[in-house]
C-alpha cells in the first residue's frame, strides 16, 4: 500500500515561512559609521590642511590649504623668464635687497599670514607688501628688526576681521598703520609708504 504522505515540496505540503531579516542592523550600522567617517574626515583630512596651510602660509608657501601638489619634473632646473633671463638668479639678486625706483627705495617685506578676529582660526589673510623708503639702508634695518616688524604686522591684520577688511577704505587704512607702526618699531621715519602686491583672505 502506498504511503499518503506527499514527497516535500509537493503540492499541499507545508513550507515555513523565511524570516524577515532584522530592519534595526542597517540603522544601527549607519549610526555607528557615520560619526566614525566624521571623525576621520575631520583629524585626518581638515585638521592636517588647515596647520599646513597656516605653517606653509608663513614660510611664504601657497594661500589655498589645498592638497600638495606635485613637484614639476623640471622643478630642479634653471628657468629663464621671457627675455632669456635666468629666472632663478633674478630672484637670487632681489631677495634682502632694496631697489631704487622713482618713488624711493623699495623692499619687498616677506610674506606675512594672519588668523582674523572672531573667525575662531577658521579665516586668515595672506598679503605681501612693498616698504618705500627714502634711505637706502631700508633693507639693513628691515633685516635687523624683522622679528619686531612681523610682529607689529600681525598685531594689525590679526586685529581685524573679514567684514573690516571687505570696507573700502580697509587696505589705505592698514597701510598707514603698518608704515606707523614700522617707524615706531625702527624708532625712525625710514618707512615713507606700504604698496600691497597681494591681497588674499580664505
Amino acid at each position: 500500500m502506498a504511503d499518503p504522505t506527499p514527497p516535500p515540496g509537493a503540492e499541499g505540503a507545508e513550507v515555513a515561512p523565511a524570516k524577515p531579516a532584522n530592519p534595526m542592523i542597517p540603522l544601527a550600522v549607519v549610526l555607528v559609521a557615520m560619526p566614525l567617517i566624521s571623525f576621520v574626515m575631520v583629524k585626518f583630512v581638515l585638521v592636517p590642511q588647515i596647520q599646513s596651510a597656516a605653517k606653509g602660509g608663513g614660510a611664504g608657501a601657497a594661500a589655498a590649504p589645498a592638497a600638495h601638489p606635485e613637484p614639476a619634473k623640471d622643478a630642479g632646473k634653471d628657468k629663464k623668464d621671457a627675455h632669456g633671463k635666468d629666472d632663478k638668479k633674478d630672484k637670487k639678486a632681489d631677495a634682502g635687497k632694496a631697489t631704487k625706483s622713482k618713488d624711493g627705495w623699495q623692499y619687498k617685506f616677506p610674506p606675512v599670514v594672519s588668523n582674523l578676529a572672531g573667525s575662531m582660526g577658521t579665516r586668515y589673510l595672506r598679503c605681501s607688501f612693498t616698504v618705500v623708503s627714502d634711505d637706502e639702508r631700508i633693507a639693513d634695518l628691515i633685516q635687523e628688526n624683522e622679528a619686531k616688524l612681523k610682529d607689529a604686522a600681525l598685531q594689525i591684520f590679526g586685529a581685524r576681521s573679514q567684514s573690516d577688511l571687505e570696507a573700502s577704505s580697509a587696505k589705505s587704512v592698514i597701510k598707514s598703520e603698518l608704515a606707523a607702526s614700522f617707524n615706531k618699531a625702527l624708532e625712525t621715519a625710514a618707512v615713507k609708504e606700504i604698496n600691497f602686491t597681494d591681497w588674499v583672505v580664505q
